[in-house]
């Protein structure tokens, strides 16, 4: 999930597979993400502390977009020695 996404966002869309809203984020390592549009409230535990802090984030559309599949790209064959 991603933090801060407002400093890394890039632009909002739809999917081209299942028309959800998304936005397109750059991840630490400048690689783009689709990130669902809605953010989600989590609660954080500091177990030091005990104490509980609320905080949104956004999940990875590629974990709930049912034709994640689709845009995978695919994996480069290992090559032989």
């Amino acid at each position: 999930m991603a933090q801060n996404v407002d400093k890394h966002v890039l632009w909002f869309r739809q999917c081209r597979t299942c028309q959800a809203a998304i936005i397109w984020a750059v991840t630490v390592s400048g690689k783009r993400m689709p990130l669902d549009a809605k953010p989600e409230v989590r609660f954080i535990l500091n177990e030091d502390t005990g104490t509980t802090s609320a905080r949104k984030t956004y999940m990875s559309h590629f974990a709930t977009c049912p034709n994640a599949a689709q845009h995978r790209k695919p994996r480069e064959a290992a090559t032989k020695t």
